[in-house]
């Protein structure tokens, strides 16, 4: 069996959820086909992820780093999504002005300075907007490629939106 990105979920799922049974629930899976699963993987790699008794499961030292390699790998997976998805829609070489920019912002008189400036420069560039008063939704937006750039402020002592965005 190959290991697919799925099978990484499954490993950060049980070990995040503490048990099968939980993660099965989180992951919309039964539990015997989360088990059996799991029991396909363990095979693949060579020995048990997971010590599994009455009070939950534990990662083995093997757990441990195939966890901590999943942790590493599925960000980097998803970024590399991202990307992609910001190159598809632009398809300009490096360094080039795109032919399309989608912008997000919290403000509507920032971003129609922005949009004015960027029209008087690149008077070809399509420029599409988005604006929400919610930070958190313009920092999902462009966790998940939906937007390209996003202007967000933050006041105070306000925390900035939670997104890694």
């Amino acid at each position: 069996m190959e290991l697919e990105l799925r099978h990484f979920k499954i490993i950060c799922a049980v070990a995040e959820a503490g048990s099968i049974t939980k993660a099965a629930s989180v992951l919309g899976l039964a539990q015997p086909a989360l088990t059996a699963q799991l029991h396909r993987i363990e095979r693949t790699l060579g020995g048990p992820l997971f010590e599994r008794d009455r009070r939950g499961t534990r990662p083995t030292p093997l757990g441990e780093l195939v966890l901590a390699r999943a942790k590493l790998l599925l960000p980097a997976v998803s970024g590399l999504r991202e990307e992609a998805a910001r190159f598809a829609n632009n398809a300009a070489a490096p360094g080039d002005t795109p032919a399309r920019l989608r912008l997000g912002s919290a403000t509507g008189p920032v971003l129609g300075g922005l949009v004015h400036q960027l029209n008087a420069v690149h008077p070809d560039l399509e420029v599409t907007t988005h604006v929400s008063w919610s930070s958190e939704e313009l920092a999902g937006m462009l966790a998940d490629g939906r937007v390209d750039y996003a202007l967000v402020g933050v006041c105070g002592d306000a925390p900035r939106p939670p997104s890694p965005a």
